[in-house]
């Protein structure tokens, strides 16, 4: 069985920083075969469930691919009423 090399990274800063846009740029300047960007923007009218569903489907198509990139700004505002942390919007990791 092939093993697959997992890595991740969390930026933090103040908004409107580049944190997003270094993301973006690093990844679409990496020619993967599958590249993905997630944003609060991209996930309006979908349910707190539908989101999660939407983000497990990005993540196994993404594993069909021999390398891929995921980006996904705000995870916090995503997912931050499904986790409990709408109230939190800024966490330190």
């Amino acid at each position: 069985m092939e093993q697959k090399l997992i890595q991740g990274s969390i930026r933090s800063g103040p908004a409107g920083s580049g944190k997003t846009a270094l993301a973006a740029t690093m990844a679409l300047g990496s020619d993967y075969p599958f590249i993905k960007l997630i944003s609060p923007e991209s996930m309006v009218g979908f349910s707190e469930s539908g989101k999660i569903n939407e983000l497990n489907k990005i993540f196994s198509d993404s594993y069909k691919s021999p390398i891929s990139v995921i980006v996904i700004d705000s995870i916090e505002r995503i997912l931050g009423k499904f986790m409990g942390l709408a109230s939190s919007v800024h966490r330190s990791f």
